[in-house]
């Protein structure tokens, strides 16, 4: 089994969006967990298709076990546990996460895993130590540096050996801003060791669009770059 995270300091990074379709890209032929960690709850929207009775801090402050909490989602092969808004409020062990998806080891052959973008909050430090990866979404803008120092410091504080991968989203192709960012950015992880850059996902609102009717853009019929980006990324890189 393994466990990747997604993990920004920012909103607005796509970061929901790009879990929510690794978990469905991944699920046409692997088995799939999504834990959603977001007070905001964005994937256990569109993974859900009927009232969730148990969430994440059901199970984090044991009132019911993994397995009493998992739900089947709206795609193939892919299960998760609904976030609550209640999550950031949890003072977790580090090794809490770990140990919950120690139950369900055998059943899932990738745990997909969306965090807040508070990422000193507990809850994620205990989703970093659990993880084998760490995708971390960021917008091409003039603090894109400076934010993923912090991230990535955080991560490599919690667990020094998960592998990190940096993901550049929304990117305009003919935008000079976004293309020296993309520059500084590179430039960024080669001076650090662990670390990748993937390739940068082009901006799309078709995306958006899918997401609206609860559909997953790397899943469409769509004829678009982004759905190739994304395809291409969570196959290669996941």
């Amino acid at each position: 089994m393994k466990v990747v995270t997604f993990s920004s300091a920012k909103g607005g990074s796509s970061k929901s969006t790009l879990s929510l379709n690794t978990a469905g890209r991944k699920g046409l032929k692997h088995k799939v967990l999504g834990l959603d960690l977001d007070e905001q709850k964005n994937a256990t929207s569109v993974y859900r298709t009927s009232r969730d009775e148990h969430t994440i801090y059901d199970v984090l402050t044991h009132k019911v076990s993994i397995k009493d909490a998992i739900k089947q989602s709206r795609f193939k092969n892919v299960d998760y546990i609904a976030g609550s808004s209640k999550i950031s409020t949890l003072n977790v062990d580090k090794l809490a996460i770990k140990k919950l998806l120690q139950d369900v080891y055998k059943e899932y052959d990738f745990v997909i895993i969306d965090t807040p973008p508070s990422i000193k909050l507990p809850v994620v430090q205990s989703a970093y130590v659990a993880s084998d990866l760490v995708m971390i979404p960021t917008i091409l803008d003039k603090f894109s540096s400076a934010n993923l120092m912090t991230v990535v410091n955080d991560i490599r504080k919690h667990n020094y050996k998960t592998e990190i991968k940096i993901v550049p989203s929304m990117l305009v192709k003919n935008s000079k801003l976004h293309n020296n960012v993309y520059d500084e950015l590179k430039k960024f992880v080669d001076s650090k060791e662990g670390i990748e850059l993937t390739r940068a996902l082009p901006n799309s609102i078709e995306v958006s669009n899918q997401m609206m009717d609860n559909k997953l853009l790397a899943n469409s019929n769509k004829v678009n770059r982004l759905k190739t980006a994304l395809k291409k990324l969570i196959d290669e890189e996941v």
